[in-house]
């Protein structure tokens, strides 16, 4: 069950994904740090309850827009109604656990452009440990277990093309 993710790391693969197009909506759901919010050319969205962020990273967008709150909260606000944003791509990288980041997918999905491309990140983990839903003792990794959306999403979804994406340390789900 368990895969260790060998290839490309997911920041260099974002990092070439948005050196080579320009988006016209951007969403990123957990981006805390800013580092692949720094990447995007676009109209660019950032949601994260606790930013972290150091130095500007508006860099050439012509528009960014930063939510300090939970998704949850950014969501039931009709935040990306209230831009016009249909987000092209988003990404997906809030709280850990799998009924966030299925709350997530369906708060993207309801409002993203109809032929949008979502990602999620940390949804294939190496090892059992990494999968704890115990917050008082995470792992240097920690996934989670956002994996469940994958087989939900399978299941449920047979509309969606799904890919896996061997992206260092955890994968991509596409």
């Amino acid at each position: 069950m368990f895969h260790r993710a060998s290839g490309i790391s997911y920041l260099r693969f974002f990092r070439r994904l948005h050196a080579a197009h320009v988006f016209d909506w951007y969403l990123e759901i957990g981006c805390r740090d800013g580092r692949v919010l720094d990447m995007v050319q676009g109209k660019t969205i950032g949601v994260d309850p606790v930013f972290r962020m150091e130095g500007s990273i508006l860099g050439r967008k012509p528009q960014l827009h930063l939510f300090q709150e939970t998704s949850d909260d950014f969501f039931a606000a009709n935040r990306l109604g209230a831009l016009g944003a249909h987000p092209v791509v988003s990404f997906i990288d809030g709280m850990h656990l799998f009924e966030f980041a299925l709350r997530d997918f369906i708060g993207v999905e309801a409002a993203a452009n109809p032929d949008g491309v979502v990602y999620v990140h940390d949804c294939f983990p190496s090892d059992h440990t990494m999968t704890t839903r115990d917050l008082s003792n995470l792992p240097a990794i920690w996934t989670g277990d956002v994996w469940k959306l994958l087989p939900i999403l399978q299941a449920y979804r047979p509309d969606l093309t799904l890919t896996a994406i061997d992206a260092a340390p955890t994968g991509l789900l596409m």
